[in-house]
C-alpha cells in the first residue's frame, strides 16, 4: 500500500496504511457542507467557513482529494448537522 486512504466496501469506513500500521476510520453519518478548493487556498476557504456566524460545525472537518494524482485540488467536508439531514435541506 502507498499510505493513501481507501474506501472500504463503499461504506463510510476508510482504511489507511502508514508507517507499517493499519488504521480504520469510521466516518459518522452527518450532513456536510462541501467546499472545493485549490491547495493554496485551503486556509482561506477554511477560515471563511469556520468564521461564518451562520454556520455551526458539529464535528471534525475532513479532506477529500477527488482527483487521484492531483493533490492540488481538494474538497473540505464540514459537518453541519448530526445524521442525514438532506431531506430537511431539500425543502
Amino acid at each position: 500500500m502507498d499510505g493513501k486512504i481507501r474506501c472500504w466496501d463503499g461504506s463510510p469506513t476508510f482504511i489507511d496504511y502508514h508507517d507499517n500500521e493499519w488504521s480504520k476510520w469510521i466516518i459518522p453519518a452527518q450532513t456536510y457542507l462541501v467546499a472545493e478548493c485549490a491547495a493554496d487556498k485551503y486556509g482561506d476557504v477554511f477560515d471563511s467557513i469556520t468564521s461564518d456566524p451562520n454556520i455551526t460545525i458539529v464535528g471534525t472537518v475532513h479532506e477529500r482529494y477527488p482527483k487521484p494524482g492531483n493533490p492540488n485540488m481538494l474538497e473540505l467536508w464540514f459537518p453541519v448537522a448530526a445524521g442525514d439531514e438532506s431531506a430537511r435541506w431539500a425543502k
